[in-house]
């Protein structure tokens, strides 16, 4: 069993100051330099276990001021913004088990929610999501990855044209899927591998 509590304080990145990318999927998006660093309280409870399998249970809250997160603006355009205060809470469950002495699977499940005065960043979170990633070991110095990412339906707010009102429209769920084979050779590393291997868009 282990209890944490963590001050967080965190400055803007650059990416989020000054980023510029008309052609960002969904609409476009840009940094603001006028950002302010945010502030959290981290409480979490968490439980492992080695019994079966390496496997981890935390269940968390995050309270946060001037949550620094994409924000949908009139002209459907989306910048980096700071938020109101914003309330995170949910769990995330790790686990590892090896399939074979040449096989490992690990996995994150997460559940998120929360609440704030500003609908909007609430209802553009993936409630559910799940990262796992498959391990064989072909040869001593050869391996095949695979890593998929699952994240659930979700809404974002879109503004009508000319207009501060506007309306929520779901995303729906989603997998991507990737593919990567490594080699190692004492201190040279070579990877070559695909992206969304199911063509998702």
């Amino acid at each position: 069993l282990r209890l944490n509590y963590s001050r967080g304080y965190r400055i803007p990145s650059i990416k989020e100051l000054y980023y510029n990318f008309p052609d960002h999927p969904m609409m476009p998006l840009y940094g603001n330099s006028g950002l302010e660093p945010s502030t959290s309280n981290y409480y979490g409870f968490s439980i492992e276990s080695l019994r079966f399998s390496s496997s981890s249970l935390e269940i968390y809250f995050n309270n946060v001021n001037n949550m620094i997160v994409p924000m949908t603006r009139p002209g459907n355009i989306m910048e980096y913004a700071n938020s109101d205060k914003v309330n995170l809470y949910g769990f995330n469950w790790n686990f590892s088990i090896p399939l074979h002495d040449k096989i490992i699977v690990k996995s994150v499940f997460s559940y998120t929610d929360g609440s704030s005065k500003d609908i909007k960043l609430i209802e553009g979170m993936s409630k559910y999501s799940m990262n796992t990633r498959l391990k064989v070991d072909i040869l001593k110095q050869i391996s095949l990855i695979l890593t998929s990412k699952y994240n659930s339906a979700k809404k974002v707010f879109v503004y009508t044209s000319n207009s501060s009102a506007g309306n929520f429209y779901p995303l729906n769920s989603y997998w991507m899927t990737d593919v990567l084979l490594s080699y190692k050779y004492k201190r040279l590393s070579l990877k070559c591998g695909v992206k969304n291997i199911f063509n998702y868009s």
